[in-house]
C-alpha cells in the first residue's frame, strides 16, 4: 500500500477507534459521580497517532474524533467542550513531546494532555456559565487527570510497542512533523 494511502487508512482506523472508545466510555458506569472526570480512553488513539505519524495527523484526529463522537453521543454543547479539550491537549502533548524529546514516555505526555484537557473544558464551562468560581474545581480534576493520564499513557505505550512489533508502519513516519 502506498505510504499516503496507508497513512490515510490508519488515520481513519484510529479516528474510528477513538470514537468507539469515546462512546464506550460514556456508557461505562462510574462509581463516583465526578462531573468532568472521565478515563479519557479516546486519547489513546490521539497519542498513538502523535507518536507514529506526527502532529498533522494527530490534529486531524483531535478534531474529527470528538466531533464525530459528539454527533453520536453528546450534542452541540458536548462538542464544544470535547473539541476544545482535545485540541488544547494535543497542543500541549506535542509541546511536551518536542521539548522533552526522549525524556518523556507516552505516560508523561498523556498526563500533560489529560490535565490540559480538563483545564480547557473548565475554561469553556467558565465562559458558558459566566462563572469563574468553577476554576476552584480544577485541582480535583487535575488529580483525576493525573491518574487517568497514567492509565491511558500505559495503554498507548503498550499499543505503540505492539504496533511497531507488528510492523504496521515501516518507521519512516515515526517522527514528529
Amino acid at each position: 500500500m502506498r505510504s499516503r494511502t496507508k497513512r490515510m487508512v490508519l488515520c481513519a482506523v484510529f479516528i474510528a477507534l477513538g470514537v468507539g472508545l469515546q462512546v464506550a466510555e460514556s456508557i461505562i458506569p462510574m462509581t463516583v459521580n465526578l462531573p468532568g472526570g472521565k478515563l479519557g480512553l479516546a486519547n489513546i488513539a490521539t497519542l498513538i497517532l502523535l507518536y507514529s505519524f506526527g502532529a498533522k495527523t494527530a490534529f486531524v484526529c483531535a478534531v474529527l474524533r470528538p466531533f464525530l463522537g459528539s454527533l453520536l453521543y453528546g450534542g452541540v454543547s458536548a462538542m464544544l467542550y470535547s473539541v476544545t479539550g482535545s485540541l488544547a491537549a494535543t497542543c500541549v502533548m506535542l509541546a511536551v513531546l518536542h521539548a522533552g524529546r526522549g525524556r518523556f514516555t507516552p505516560i508523561g505526555v498523556s498526563i500533560a494532555g489529560a490535565v490540559t484537557h480538563n483545564a480547557a473544558q473548565t475554561a469553556v464551562a467558565a465562559v458558558l456559565l459566566s462563572n469563574v468560581w468553577i476554576f476552584t474545581y480544577l485541582p480535583i480534576l487535575a488529580i483525576v487527570a493525573c491518574i487517568t493520564g497514567i492509565f491511558t499513557g500505559y495503554a498507548a505505550k503498550f499499543a505503540l510497542a505492539y504496533l511497531k512489533k507488528a510492523r504496521l508502519w515501516d518507521g519512516k513516519e515515526d517522527t514528529i512533523s
